[in-house]
Order: C-alpha cells, then structure tokens, then sequence
C-alpha cells in the first residue's frame, strides 16, 4: 500500500515514516528543505522523498500525482507556537494555504486517498480545571495564533468532505514528545541542556520556564501508530482526539531529567521563556478514538523522557566529560 508524508523531516514526520516502513508501506513523501532534512536523511533511506514546499502548489501537484497515494499523512506545518505568533503571515501561508494546496494535490492527482489531517489540542484554547478531560464535543476557542491555523484547518477539511466528497479524517493529538524533539519544546529543551551540561559544554545552571504549566504528553511513536490506526479504522469528516488521558507538570518532566543525570545541575527560571498567554492545564481524553480504532498509548511517561534525554546525549557526546 502506498503512503505519502508532508513535513517527512518533521520530529513525528520521521517517526512516521519509520513506522510506515516497518508496516510494509511503500512510502514516498516531502520535505522543506535540504538543510532541515539533514538531520534525519540517514536514518529514513528507505522512502521516497522530495524537497517542496507546501506552499509551492505547482510543484506539489506534479509529486502527488506521480506518488498516487492511497494514505496521505499532512504534519507538514509550523508547529512552534512563538513563531506562528512573531511570523503570521508564514503561519498563515504554510499551514493554511498549504493544508489547501495539499488537499486540492489529493483531489487532482489521487482523489481515491484517504488524507490524515493533523490539527492540534490547541484549538481548544484557555479552559477551565472543571472542563477537563477535553474531548471532540468541547467548544473550539483557540489562545493563539497557532491554534486559529489549526481550527481553520478542521474548517477547510470538512468543506472539502462535503463539497468534493474526499475521504478526509481529522486528528487533533496533544502534546507529543520523544527523541529527536527540536529545543523549541520543553522536555527536548531541557534534556539538551542536561546532555550539554554532562559533557561540560555550558555551567551546570538549567534555564526554565513556567514548571507549574500542566500538558497531556504522549511519546510521539505512540502517536504515529495512532495516526495509522486512524488511517484504518476513522471515519470520513470525523474529529478524533489523540493524547494520554493524564496531565504532567512540566516540574515532574524536570524531575524526571535531573534525577537522570550524571552530574548535579542547579535550575533557574528564566523571564524570557514565560510566556504571556499560556494556558495553565490541559488535558484530553482519546474515548472516541479509542473506541473508533482501539488505539490507546502504551510506552510509560518516565520511559519517553529517559529516551529523550539519552537522544541529546548521542547528539551532543554520551557520558560526563572530564
């Protein structure tokens, strides 16, 4: 069966793409740029993937239409939540109009593929402690600018089901981290610092943000089997929710870390990573999803940091130096 990946190079681009490779999926796909393909270019040689940019909607028709996927997988995005705010004309053109350019991609070159679109938790917005767990029936009231990109995806995906009639099914996953994270996320930013502290790249004083701040973190392997699951068992127009069910400070994802490392580490919290419109909790519950398709996250928290943590070691130079 023939899949396509948009954002291949991405942090769950990549795993993707592995994952799919080891289900037998002949898998082609596209990435940004040559420079931030560098990264995982050794390790996803077994699929079929081009330099494009979504929003280049000529260029993307011709590799759609050569590809023909039966599955297609958009990640394609940008994901960091500061940047959509500083740059929101970029955000704006890539994961709007490229959410539009790909789907018009899909109706021309392969109007038989299922397309997996992948919106975010942060549709949600700010919410209250009593509103939790959030699910697919909860209000739409994004906080940022991000999230209005992403609720104005579902918005397009679901004309798109009824106007042209495709096979669309929306997925909205909190948090998911794991090895190979950019720094732009806490627990990568934190397990990077330790790995550079370790090897005594930098003084052994952390940086932090707000460490009360709670999210639903899934390990991002767990969340890529679930977008195949979906691209199984989901259903047509459908929103499911993808998470843990459970909400982590991002203190015990600290604790976790410096309980791990090699070498004491002192932490100071620093003004610049606070950011003014945070949302304090949020959670989700994947029922539906895991009633629709059976999916449900199975590798324990502790375990995703660790692995986090022991990636930025290889990144930077495993062990304390001395």
């Amino acid at each position: 069966m023939r899949a396509f990946v948009t954002g291949a190079e991405g942090f769950a681009g990549s795993h993707l793409i592995e994952f799919l490779i080891r289900e037998g999926f002949e898998t082609s796909g596209i990435y940004y740029s040559e420079q931030s393909f560098e990264p995982v270019k050794g390790i996803l040689t077994d699929a079929k993937l081009v330099e494009c940019d979504v929003r280049d909607r000529d260029k993307l028709d011709r590799i759609v239409s050569e590809a023909v996927p039966e599955i297609v997988f958009h990640l394609a995005a940008l994901a960091s939540v500061p940047l959509n705010e500083r740059n929101r004309t970029l955000s704006i053109e890539t994961n709007f109009v490229g959410s539009c350019n790909l789907l018009d991609a899909v109706r021309g070159g392969a109007p038989e593929a299922r397309t997996i679109m992948i919106s975010s938790s942060e549709v949600y917005g700010k919410v209250a402690p009593e509103q939790l767990p959030l699910d697919e029936n909860d209000p739409v009231k994004p906080a940022n600018f991000y999230g209005v990109t992403k609720a104005s995806v579902e918005l397009l995906s679901r004309f798109y089901v009824t106007r042209y009639g495709m096979d669309i099914v929306i997925l909205r996953p909190f948090n998911h981290i794991g090895p190979r994270q950019g720094t732009a996320f806490v627990c990568a930013d934190f397990a990077s610092q330790i790995a550079k502290i370790e090897r005594g790249l930098m003084p052994p004083l952390m940086n932090v943000g707000d460490l009360t701040v709670e999210r639903d973190f899934t390990d991002v392997r767990d969340m890529v089997k679930g977008y195949l699951f979906a691209a199984r068992k989901g259903r047509a127009g459908e929103i499911y929710t993808l998470c843990s069910g459970t909400a982590h400070r991002i203190q015990e994802v600290l604790d976790i870390l410096l309980d791990h490392a090699e070498v004491p580490v002192e932490v100071d919290q620093d003004p610049a990573k606070l950011r003014p419109s945070e949302i304090p909790v949020l959670m989700g519950s994947y029922e539906k999803f895991k009633q629709a398709t059976g999916w449900s996250p199975e590798i324990p928290f502790e375990t995703t940091v660790r692995d986090t943590l022991d990636h930025w070691r290889r990144q930077i130079g495993s062990g304390p130096s001395v």
